[in-house]
């Protein structure tokens, strides 16, 4: 439900923050969101039209959205737990992700316009195994998901459904995991992924008894090799 932002806005363990009575100006600050707090992350989405910003107040924190061009914020989500990441699927979609290890948990957020400026937010929660490697905002419907397992790290190309209906969308067999589109695999404990604008991954750090390993390829038909160990 859509909120002025001149309104009161109250909050799951009831505290009720009061917002400024002046009216927000379109492209305003996102400061204002939660102006007697601390905005502690900013993202604009690809297609330029949304702004959202996560806040805390107290022990409390938020997150909101703003349409640019529109004078109302929609509170998202507020809870005692801070969103760890915020990324952008797509112009009008972000996955937010709130806690470590097994308490990990993903909030999608779609925004949907509405007349005379205003829009509208849906929501759904999901517990997926795995990790988000990369969104990609730029690649259409797509998003790369991570999975250790049997002494490997596998990226694989999947869809927003393989995530949710997991293990249904998979194939688990002898310590791999099937599921969508393997792009990458590598032996060992994968520490982070560096992914081109097309949305392969050409880098990965590798953490062994030895120390650290870099790899490298030059596109997708390539195998990843060793660029640097130390």
């Amino acid at each position: 439900m859509r909120k002025p932002i001149w309104t009161l806005l109250v909050v799951s363990i009831g505290l009720i923050l009061v917002l400024p009575t002046a009216k927000a100006m379109a492209g305003q600050r996102a400061e204002y969101f939660f102006p007697s707090g601390e905005i502690l992350k900013v993202r604009i989405s690809p297609n330029g039209d949304w702004v959202v910003a996560t806040a805390v107040n107290e022990k409390t924190y938020g997150l909101f959205a703003q349409r640019f061009g529109s004078a109302e914020v929609e509170v998202v989500e507020s809870s005692a737990t801070q969103a760890k990441s915020i990324d952008w699927v797509d112009g009008d979609t972000l996955i937010a992700r709130f806690g470590q290890g097994n308490s990990r948990r993903f909030l999608r957020v779609d925004f949907i316009r509405t007349e005379q400026g205003g829009f509208e937010v849906k929501q759904r929660w999901f517990r997926p195994r795995g990790y988000m490697v990369d969104s990609l905002p730029l690649v259409d419907d797509f998003l790369l998901w991570g999975f250790d397992r049997g002494g490997r790290n596998s990226v694989h190309r999947v869809t927003f459904d393989d995530i949710v209906d997991f293990p249904k969308s998979a194939r688990i067999r002898r310590g791999s995991i099937k599921i969508g589109k393997t792009v990458a695999s590598i032996k060992g404990i994968t520490h982070g992924w560096i992914v081109d604008r097309k949305g392969t991954p050409v880098v990965a750090m590798r953490r062994d008894e030895n120390g650290y390993t870099i790899f490298y390829r030059a596109g997708e038909g390539d195998k990843l090799k060793k660029l640097l160990s130390y």
